[in-house]
């Protein structure tokens, strides 16, 4: 089994503005801590 069984990839154009980009980041890294199950598993740094 691998080390981590659940990954989350993020492709970032670099036409787009940061801002905007780091926005999208944001909202899909909120997305993930909030639909997680076992909050343990993302393995999340105080």
């Amino acid at each position: 089994m691998h080390k981590y069984s659940k990954k989350l990839a993020v492709v970032l154009n670099e036409k787009v503005k940061l801002g905007d980009v780091m926005n999208a980041l944001a909202h899909m890294a909120l997305g993930l801590g909030a639909s997680a199950k076992n909050k343990d598993e993302l393995r999340l740094i105080d």
